[in-house]
């Protein structure tokens, strides 16, 4: 298996600065949700910080599945390219 450039190895969004209400309005939304895998990592992601491959995939899931506010399961999206590296997806 080819190994991935460590350059890849991270997501960052583009460089731009986010308004102080914005700020206000993303720590108010995803302070409502639960303690979760990705909830950090979501935060870190909208502020604009370094995420590693892991990190990015954990705030995806986190986003996806909306913070996880019905509970922390398994989001049964099997189709999904990530759904394999799912947090909380069922082990069967």
């Amino acid at each position: 298996m080819k190994h991935i450039n460590q350059n890849l190895n991270f997501a960052k969004m583009s460089n731009f600065d986010l308004t102080d209400s914005t700020k206000r309005e993303i720590a108010n939304v995803t302070d409502e949700w639960p303690t979760s895998s990705g909830k950090t990592q979501y935060q870190r992601f909208l502020y604009g910080k370094d995420l590693t491959y892991r990190q990015a995939v954990l705030a995806k899931c986190a986003e996806c599945c909306g913070g996880y506010v019905d509970g922390r399961g398994d989001c049964k999206a099997t189709k999904c390219p990530l759904y394999p590296l799912m947090p909380y997806r069922d082990k069967d």
